[in-house]
């Protein structure tokens, strides 16, 4: 069984052989004794006293990467971690303002508190939405030869509803949603986004225009459309992360980490539409995986409130119906679900530092998700903040944790509304991390059913383009990170992308596991059983480091621009590759 944590071979992305560009250099840096560096940092718990973090084996100067100290014994345990997470867990789903979320808040308040930090909340903090939270969903059919409950996966989040007693209509088979046509230059952003826009758009003209040549459209009887929407799909690491940027780097020491699988669960939701569909009454969108993996996931998340109720069923259960819908049976069809018009906020923690510059550091996440994953950034804040409160440990600049919300929920501008409220901190910022699903272990749905792989699942660490790269793969091989992508994201997965969109040199540190958004009362553990606490301890830690470096360093030489970092580059040796 692999290791879950440690050290492994570290490498970079061979396609970028053949001249030092601004994206080679840094990859140059990786040196071959880079691997066997980490692990001594890391065989040992260390000394009570604080325990100096050496500099990159390249030999770059701490002008470069910064200089930081980890005091090992003030850092978080394992078992800390684990109970933190476990108590976030515990409250149950963390729906954007529902009473868990509200009440994981009041947590991270205090113990933001309990650790010298001041919280601020301001009026524009406090966003008004209306609050959708499912209720009741269910599929059963009537007729046929086997009548009865069909076994139900899931559910299309801020959907549509039914009455209480549900709807019945014929079963009608709709077909394959056309492929997606995503295609172009990845560095294109903006035509990117549009192109997925599109695609949202043809799916639904599609849906429309079949609901509408279906059998008993005109008589108003209604249909219920079963949909294959042939996702989440089957793409490999480097597929997925080509899509946001080239990777610059990676630490695996586990083979080909561009051909390894990372089809999904989460993405499943994404091809699927809501929307008035003509005259069917629902739709049941059937999801390329098993049971197992397919339960309880929330997907898509984030967006509008539709008026078209839609369940997902899985792989299995969907050939089922699809033979059933031969005859076009009828089906009761039920989602239900309640709305309230309430309020959800963002906070802000200020942990002051013992320099006088005036600067500061942001460290950014969000607070609502439906399990132990989504999301225990505010765990990590809270240890960093508890870490960084020792006068010993105490920073220079002054920290500022932003904990915001409006993941799960319809059209709030998340870290978008921190910088737009707190234009004191942006302008006063040093370098800005996002941290997002601390200790993930990897997960696959294959031919052998849904199971732990024994590696962790893969992180992606964006960064700006600037000489903040530098500290960050410093950091990163100093903490013994493995199985991690880190690239300039042309676009970031998470909500990193808006400090650095507002000028803060950024870092933003995220995974995307299958059970990304299991949740339901299928996953009633909120899928705690993958969490690695090992894993969540390491990159905490790796935090801590890089938020040392961050500090020693010059906020003109971490805004700087694209060639500053890289005057050094001919010192350095090439990068071994990945065996």
């Amino acid at each position: 069984m692999p290791s879950t944590g440690g050290t492994g071979s570290i490498g970079h992305n061979p396609s970028f052989e053949g001249g030092i560009t601004r994206r080679t250099a840094i990859g140059r840096t990786l040196a071959g004794s880079a691997a066997l560096a980490a692990g001594r940092l890391l065989a040992a718990p260390g000394p009570a006293a604080a325990a100096p973090v050496p500099p990159w084996p390249s030999g770059l100067p701490a002008s470069v990467v910064g200089r930081s100290s980890v005091n090992a014994a003030l850092l978080p345990s394992s078992r800390r971690l684990y109970e933190d997470i476990k108590n976030m867990n515990d409250m149950g789903p963390r729906f954007t303002g529902s009473d868990a979320h509200n009440r994981y808040i009041d947590w991270l308040k205090a113990e933001f508190e309990a650790a010298g930090c001041k919280i601020q909340q301001k009026p524009a903090d406090v966003y008004p939405f209306q609050r959708w939270l499912a209720e009741d969903w269910a599929l059963e059919l009537l007729d046929g030869p086997r009548p009865g409950p069909v076994r139900v996966a899931s559910y299309y989040p801020y959907g549509g509803e039914t009455p209480p007693q549900g709807v019945v209509g014929h079963l009608v088979y709709a077909g394959r949603a056309p492929a997606p046509r995503i295609t172009g230059d990845p560095s294109d952003a903006a035509g990117t986004l549009d192109a997925i826009r599109r695609y949202r758009q043809e799916f639904a003209d599609w849906l429309t225009t079949t609901a509408r040549d279906l059998p008993n459209a005109a008589t108003g009887a209604g249909n219920i459309l079963l949909v294959d929407i042939d996702s989440p799909p089957p793409l490999t690491e480097g597929e997925f992360f080509s899509a946001f940027g080239p990777a610059e780097y990676y630490s695996w020491p586990g083979g080909d980490w561009q051909t390894r699988n990372f089809k999904r669960m989460w993405l499943a939701g994404f091809t699927a539409v809501g929307g008035n569909i003509g005259s069917a009454l629902g739709a049941v969108y059937i999801v390329d995986g098993s049971y197992a993996a397919a339960a309880g996931n929330y997907s898509p998340f984030g967006g509008a409130h539709q008026n078209f109720p839609a369940l997902y069923v899985d792989r299995d259960t969907g050939a089922m119906l699809r033979r059933a819908a031969a005859s076009k049976p009828r089906v009761r069809f039920t989602m239900t679900a309640s709305k309230a018009n309430t309020t959800s906020a963002n906070f802000v923690a200020v942990l002051p530092g013992k320099g006088n510059s005036g600067e500061v550091m942001i460290a950014n996440t969000h607070t609502d998700g439906p399990n132990f994953v989504e999301e225990n950034g505010g765990v990590g804040l809270v240890n960093m903040a508890r870490y960084f409160s020792h006068p010993s440990t105490r920073l220079n600049r002054t920290l500022v944790f932003s904990c915001v919300t409006g993941h799960f929920g319809p059209g709030f501008p998340q870290t978008q509304g921190f910088i737009d409220n707190y234009p004191e901190y942006i302008s006063a910022a040093a370098a800005g991390l996002t941290v997002e699903h601390f200790g993930c272990n990897e997960w696959w749905d294959d031919s052998h059913g849904y199971h732990a792989t024994g590696w962790p699942e893969v992180y992606a660490i964006y960064h700006a383009l600037t000489p903040i790269a530098l500290p960050v793969i410093d950091s990163m091989a100093a903490s013994g990170l493995i199985h991690e992508v880190v690239t300039k994201g042309v676009w970031y997965l998470g909500i990193g992308s808006n400090l650095e969109d507002a000028g803060v040199p950024a870092v933003s540190f995220i995974a995307g596991p299958n059970y990304l958004v299991a949740t339901g009362p299928t996953q009633t553990d909120g899928f705690i059983r993958a969490l690695n606490p090992d894993l969540a301890a390491q990159q905490v830690r790796w935090c801590i480091d890089l938020l040392g470096r961050l500090d020693s360093l010059p906020r003109e030489q971490l805004s700087a621009g694209d060639t500053t970092a890289f005057t050094v580059k001919q010192q350095l040796p090439p990068a071994p590759s990945v065996p």
